[in-house]
C-alpha cells in the first residue's frame, strides 16, 4: 500500500490526486475539512479518477452534504450507530424539549448522547461512594449496549478504533454519499477492500 502525505494549501490538490492515481491507489483516507473534500472531490473527477473515498464523521453535517453535492457520491463515511434507528427517538425527543432551536441530528449528537448513557449506567453500577477511582474502574469494567448499537462496547479493549475494521467486525455502520444525500451502504462496501 503506498502512503502520500502532503501540507499543502487548497490551491494545489490536483497534483495529490494525480500522484495517488498514478500510485494506483484503491481508497483513499481523506481527513480534511469539507471546502477541501470538495476540491479533492472536482479534483478527481476532472481526472476521471475513482477510487473508494472513506471520510471523517464531518460528512454528516447538513453544510457539507449541500457543498459537496453529487460530486463526492460513492464515498463512504462510518458511524458506531444507525442514524435510521428508532432508538434514537429518546435523543430526539430531549433535543426538542431542552436543545437549541436549530439542533441537528448528526454524529456528535449521537455519540454524545451514547457516550452520556454509558456514563450513567457506569454510575449506577457503582456500589458505595462515587469517587474517581470508582468512576473509572466503573468504566473499565462496562459492557455498554444499547438499541443504537450494533453491538456491545467494552471500553476495557481496543476494539472498535479502527473505522474499517471496525466496520469490517460490524461495529460500525456503513453510510455513503448519493446526490448530496447519505444512505446505508449495500452491499457493504469494506467487503471489497478484502
Amino acid at each position: 500500500m503506498t502512503g502520500i502525505k502532503a501540507a499543502v494549501d487548497e490551491t494545489t490538490y490536483t497534483p495529490l490526486v494525480a500522484q495517488a492515481q498514478q500510485a494506483d491507489a484503491d481508497v483513499l483516507f481523506i481527513l480534511q475539512p469539507a471546502q477541501v473534500l470538495v476540491t479533492v472531490f472536482e479534483d478527481m473527477g476532472r481526472l476521471g479518477y475513482d477510487p473508494m473515498v472513506a471520510l471523517p464523521y464531518t460528512c454528516f453535517h447538513d453544510d457539507f452534504l449541500e457543498m459537496v453535492g453529487s460530486a463526492g457520491d460513492g464515498a463512504v463515511c462510518a458511524v458506531p450507530f444507525d442514524l435510521e434507528d428508532e432508538a434514537l427517538s429518546e435523543l430526539v425527543e430531549i433535543m426538542d424539549e431542552y436543545g437549541p432551536d436549530d439542533w441537528k441530528l448528526t454524529y456528535v449528537a449521537g455519540n454524545s448522547y451514547l457516550a452520556a448513557k454509558a456514563l450513567i449506567q457506569a454510575l449506577e453500577s457503582i456500589e458505595g461512594e462515587i469517587t474517581r477511582p470508582a468512576i473509572l474502574e466503573a468504566m473499565r469494567t462496562l459492557v455498554f449496549e444499547h438499541p443504537m448499537l450494533p453491538g456491545p462496547v467494552d471500553f476495557a479493549s481496543a476494539t472498535g478504533h479502527a473505522i474499517m475494521k471496525a466496520a469490517k467486525m460490524g461495529l460500525y455502520y456503513i453510510y455513503e454519499l448519493d446526490d448530496g444525500e447519505l444512505v446505508k451502504a449495500s452491499p457493504d462496501p469494506v467487503d471489497t477492500l478484502g
